[in-house]
């Protein structure tokens, strides 16, 4: 079984804010035995969202990591990685990015959940087109 993993995400990235959640991509062509070999140590399937999404949590239900399992070529993978480097590698950016986490945070609270995702895309799009 041949696979890469990559952590992502915000706790991927020095001096960015983030919750205590890791984010790992595992990138493989032999889904189906990965999959189930997962299901197996514990992690809960959640389906097919971008990838494949698992779930592990503490005894108490606290969520500690999304391990989002794909084909080695999917695209939303490679920009998630792409995004991380660009941010490890530039300070300005991070920087940026940081600050617009930290307003999000301000302005949301606890209610918007989804609308941070979504006040993220733009930025992210926009390193996107500059990195890839």
């Amino acid at each position: 079984m041949t696979f890469e993993i990559d952590h992502i995400g915000s706790t991927a990235v020095s001096e960015i804010q983030a919750k205590p959640v890791l984010d790992i991509a595992l990138r493989s062509t032999e889904d189906a035995q990965i999959a189930a070999a997962l299901v197996k140590l514990g992690y809960v399937d959640r389906g097919i969202r971008s990838g494949r999404l698992f779930i592990r949590s503490r005894d108490d239900d606290v969520r500690t990591h999304n391990l989002h399992l794909n084909h080695p070529d999917d695209l939303n993978c490679i920009d998630q990685i792409t995004f991380r480097n660009a941010l490890r590698s530039e300070p300005k950016l991070r920087t940026q990015f940081a600050a617009l986490k930290q307003s999000l945070v301000r302005s949301l609270g606890d209610r918007g959940r989804g609308q941070y995702g979504d006040g993220e895309t733009d930025f992210v799009k926009s390193v996107l087109q500059k990195h890839s």
